[in-house]
C-alpha cells in the first residue's frame, strides 16, 4: 500500500506543469525618456506627459470582492536625476477626498487611512525584498523595506496630487542614488536598467473603509508586497532589450510589453516563445497518445514562427496560442491526477 502511494505522488509530480504554463503573465513597462525641462517642481504639467504611453489597467487584488473598481493606470519617465511616476485614478466621489488638508508627518498611520498609492521597487529584479514607498492624496509619505526595516528612509522623494472632476492624478519623484540621496538599494539607471516594480491603489471612496485595492502586476491576493509577483520597469538605457532577454530566459512565462517599446523589442517575445514552446512540449509528453499528438501537431505549427522573420504581432499571437495549449494540458493533467487517486 505504501509503495503504491509513493508511486502516485511521484506521478503527480511528473504531471505538474511548469509555472510558465499556468497563465501567469510578466508585465514589463518600458519607461520613456523625460523631457529635459522636467523637474520635481513642474512635474505636474501636462506637456511632459501627453505623449507618454499609459500602463495597462490596475486589477483587483482579490478578484470577485467588487464587480467594478475605478480605473487606474500609471505612466513613467526617467531623467538623469529622477524617476517620475504618474498615477491617474478615476474616483466616483472625488469631492469626499481630503485634498488640501493637513499633510501628515513622515510614516504617520493616517497616510493609510485616505486614498493612497503604494510603490514597490526591487532593483535588479532580485526577488528577495523591496522598498515600499506610499504617497497619500494629502501629501503624506511612508517608506520602509518589505523585509522589515522601519529606520530606512528614501531621501528626496516628493509627491503632488491634483484633483480633477471625476478623478485625481498623483505625481511622484524618486531620485537616483548618484544625485546625493539614499535611494532604493543604491538604485541608478546605469547599474539597474531593470527594476522589479508594482504599484497598488488603496482606500477609495468607491468602497470605504479599506475593503479592496487594485494593483498593476499579478492577481494573487495581497501579492503587491511580494517581489516574486512584481512586474518590471525597463529604463531607457542602452542594452535594456538584451538585459530583458536574459531575465526572461531564466524563467519562461507569458509576457506583456507596455510603454515606449524600443527598437528590437520583438527579440524579447522571440526568446520567450522559444522557451515556452519547449516547456509546453515537455508537459504534453505526459498526455495520452491521441491527445499528445494533437497538441504536438499544433505546437509544431506554432514553432514555424521561430523559423522566419516574424513581427511582434505574430509572435504575440503565437504566445497567446501557446498559453491556451498550456491551460489545456494543465486541465488534462489534473484529470489524470484525479483518476489516479480515485483508482488508489
Amino acid at each position: 500500500m505504501k509503495a503504491h502511494f509513493f508511486l502516485i505522488l511521484a506521478l503527480l509530480c511528473v504531471l505538474s506543469p511548469l509555472s510558465a504554463q499556468t497563465g501567469s503573465v510578466l508585465k514589463v513597462y518600458f519607461v520613456s525618456p523625460a523631457d529635459p525641462a522636467m523637474t520635481v517642481e513642474n512635474m505636474t504639467q501636462e506637456r511632459f506627459w501627453e505623449k507618454v504611453p499609459a500602463s495597462s489597467d490596475f486589477i483587483l487584488n482579490v478578484p470577485g470582492i467588487v464587480k467594478n473598481s475605478p480605473r487606474t493606470v500609471f505612466k513613467a519617465v526617467s531623467s538623469s536625476s529622477t524617476l517620475f511616476i504618474r498615477i491617474d485614478a478615476d474616483e466616483e466621489n472625488v469631492e469626499k477626498l481630503p485634498f488640501g488638508s493637513r499633510v501628515p508627518g513622515r510614516d504617520a498611520g493616517e497616510i493609510f487611512k485616505v486614498a493612497n498609492v503604494e510603490f514597490f521597487f526591487d532593483p535588479g529584479v532580485l526577488r528577495k525584498d523591496a522598498a515600499q514607498v506610499v504617497f497619500s492624496v494629502t501629501g503624506g509619505i511612508y517608506d520602509g523595506i518589505t523585509n522589515g526595516n522601519p529606520g530606512w528612509v528614501y531621501e528626496g522623494v516628493a509627491t503632488k496630487t491634483l484633483k480633477n472632476k471625476a478623478s485625481w492624478s498623483m505625481f511622484g519623484a524618486f531620485p537616483w542614488k548618484d544625485h546625493g540621496v539614499d535611494n532604493v538599494f543604491s538604485m541608478t539607471p546605469a547599474s539597474h536598467a531593470l527594476i522589479g516594480f508594482n504599484a497598488c491603489r488603496g482606500h477609495s471612496t468607491f468602497c470605504y473603509p479599506r475593503a479592496f485595492g487594485t494593483q498593476w502586476s499579478k492577481t494573487p491576493p495581497n501579492s503587491y508586497p511580494r517581489s516574486d509577483c512584481f512586474g518590471v520597469l525597463a529604463l531607457p538605457v542602452k542594452g535594456v532589450v538584451e538585459l530583458l532577454q536574459q531575465l526572461v530566459a531564466q524563467s519562461p512565462a507569458a509576457l506583456a510589453l507596455e510603454g515606449a517599446l524600443p527598437s528590437g523589442s520583438e527579440k524579447i517575445y522571440f526568446s520567450v516563445l522559444e522557451k515556452v514552446l519547449s516547456a509546453t512540449k515537455k508537459n504534453a509528453s505526459s498526455l495520452p497518445d491521441k491527445q499528445k499528438k494533437e497538441i504536438l501537431d499544433k505546437l509544431a505549427e506554432l514553432e514555424k514562427v521561430l523559423g522566419k522573420d516574424a513581427g511582434k504581432d505574430e509572435l504575440v499571437r503565437a504566445l497567446d496560442e501557446c498559453g491556451k495549449l498550456g491551460k489545456t494540458i494543465h486541465a488534462a493533467q489534473m484529470n489524470m491526477s484525479d483518476d489516479l487517486l480515485n483508482d488508489f
